[in-house]
């Protein structure tokens, strides 16, 4: 080992802020051949990664990775020599290591760095964190996600939740009956020593994740998609529901935000004991959910759409620094009203998003700007997965559809590619484009502070039955001003309505309208298309 730690880690942390900052890398991974072995009985894994690197700059003496805590490095080689490196703290669910190979790395020619590494993996307990997080080894089940950092990962900022990707070749070894998902393509599965050795590649770059179990296979396919679904016995036929509405979002999905090139998904349920501390997750390629809901029920459409959606957003687009939760999370939550919306309809849409409205609003206190919410920040599940998609649907409502939808297809044609990862001022910048100067208003207001709207409508009426009458609309807003259009339904007593748009400059905003009835009532934001608190006593 070379150096000290602190130098490695000194190293990292300027990578990761490099990163953030402007997106770039010093190097880029060309492919990933891995070859994992898997003992249940004993949670052993033990595993060799022969990593491609090449350098994008000359005299790259220093290559950060990061492999899982509970995984101990045996040996680093290039060839047949070791490479020094030197371990360093901790980033999220594994430790940096910094690799120092004898000569510098030089653009254009690729260098190869082997792997081998062994540890055991984890069964949380009933009241610990059980999701993709976690290194899971169980007697008919296993775990294995980018996330817990199962095999060596470059990664892009401090948290590693953006990372490197390249091309991955996989051989899974498992006790014989075992089932599997991975990265790609399924390549069958042979016997060697005992063992059944599950083969798994992706020719385009990913986030290698693996799933394996005592699961029933089926294999199912919706248009050009094949869909591979792994459930435990008893829900075989709740796990195709939950395929085929996948089958439905991802093709929605591809019409909006553009083809994924591979036409292979999965999913599978786990088996959780703490559902205050699990989440479903998508790992490049499949989509894992919580066992219970594969009892039989129909597939949750906004459930399934928000996992599919991370194909794009954190997968194929994968963002960096603050805002990095928003421009995935918020934007998976978006797309999945979007989804709903085309799915079941426009008020399913909006039961939907009162839904979230409801859930940000129940328990309020102390937040993060969405501009820099992360998981430390104090009421991360309803700033990210209720405000911020409601954010981005406020957005859609001011900018318009269409002009909305042309700077998202900026966001993506610009990023999509993977080289550069990019951070919340390339999506404004995308939107801006497309949408004009609003979206430096609707930043400030809604990215760059915490909390929302207050409004309180009121009405004049003027003249009477017997002639012109008209009703004006007064709309007050306490506490910060959003300057955002809001409409107002003003229902009638004859039974009809006249909806009003307000756009507010300040404080207060009116808009006067001709009615053929006397006013029954107002009601703000009937479509619920912005969020809103309710107003202080």
């Amino acid at each position: 080992m070379i150096g000290s730690i602190g130098r490695a880690v000194g190293f990292l942390a300027l990578a990761a802020g490099a990163a953030v900052q402007d997106g770039s890398f010093p190097v880029e991974l060309t492919g990933y051949t891995i070859r994992v072995e898997v003992d249940p009985a004993a949670r052993r894994i033990a595993g060799t990664a022969a990593v491609g690197v090449v350098a994008l700059e000359n005299g790259v003496t220093t290559i950060p990775f990061a492999l899982n805590a509970a995984l101990q490095i045996v040996s680093i080689r290039e060839g047949e020599e070791e490479v020094p490196f030197a371990e360093g703290q901790r980033i999220a669910e594994g430790r940096a290591i910094a690799l120092a190979p004898a000569s510098p790395l030089v653009p254009k020619k690729p260098r190869t760095f082997t792997f081998s590494y062994a540890g055991e993996g984890v069964d949380p307990g009933p009241g610990d964190p059980d999701w993709m997080g976690i290194l899971l080894v169980r007697p008919d089940e296993i775990r294995m996600s980018h996330q817990a950092q199962w095999y060596p990962i470059v990664p892009r900022d401090e948290s590693a939740r953006s990372v490197l990707t390249a091309p991955v070749e996989i051989e899974l070894a498992l006790p014989a009956g075992m089932v599997s998902l991975g990265p790609g393509r399924h390549g069958g599965v042979r016997t060697a020593d005992r063992r059944e050795v599950h083969l798994w590649s992706s020719a385009v770059p990913a986030r290698a994740s693996l799933l394996a179990g005592a699961y029933e296979v089926q294999e199912l396919k919706t248009g050009r998609r094949e869909l591979r679904v792994l459930a435990f016995p008893d829900h075989r036929d709740g796990g195709r529901k939950w395929a085929v509405e996948a089958g439905r979002s991802l093709e929605f999905h591809e019409k909006r935000l553009g083809k994924v090139k591979e036409a292979y998904y999965g999913i599978a349920e786990m088996h959780v004991r703490n559902r205050e501390k699990s989440y479903n997750y998508e790992a490049d390629g499949f989509a894992v959910f919580d066992s219970v809901l594969f009892d039989g029920r129909d597939a949750d459409p906004a459930k399934v759409a928000h996992e599919t959606a991370h194909l794009w957003w954190g997968g194929e687009i994968d963002p960096v620094g603050p805002g990095e939760r928003f421009l995935t999370e918020s934007l998976a939550e978006f797309s999945a009203l979007v989804y709903l919306e085309e799915a079941k309809g426009e008020e399913a849409a909006a039961a939907a998003a009162r839904e979230r409205i409801d859930r940000y609003g129940r328990n309020p206190g102390e937040e993060h700007p969405l501009a820099v919410a992360s998981f430390a920040s104090p009421r991360y599940q309803p700033v990210v997965y209720a405000k911020g998609p409601m954010a981005l649907r406020t957005l859609r409502f001011w900018a318009g559809e269409k002009d909305f939808e042309a700077g998202l297809a900026l966001y993506i044609k610009r990023f999509r590619a993977g080289k550069v990862a990019p951070g919340l001022d390339d999506f404004l910048a995308a939107m801006r484009s497309k949408c004009g100067a609003q979206i430096d208003r609707w930043a400030a207001e809604w990215l760059e502070r915490p909390g929302a709207p207050q409004y309180v409508v009121k009405y004049t009426m003027a003249g009477d039955l017997a002639g012109p009458l008209s009703v004006t609309v007064q709309l007050l807003q306490r506490g910060d001003i959003y300057t955002n259009p809001v409409e107002v339904d003003v229902i009638l007593q004859n039974g009809g309505t006249e909806r009003v748009l307000l756009e507010p400059r300040g404080a207060e905003a009116t808009q006067t309208v001709f009615i053929p009835a006397l006013v029954e009532r107002l009601v703000v934001d009937p479509r619920s298309l912005v969020l809103s608190l309710p107003p202080p006593h």
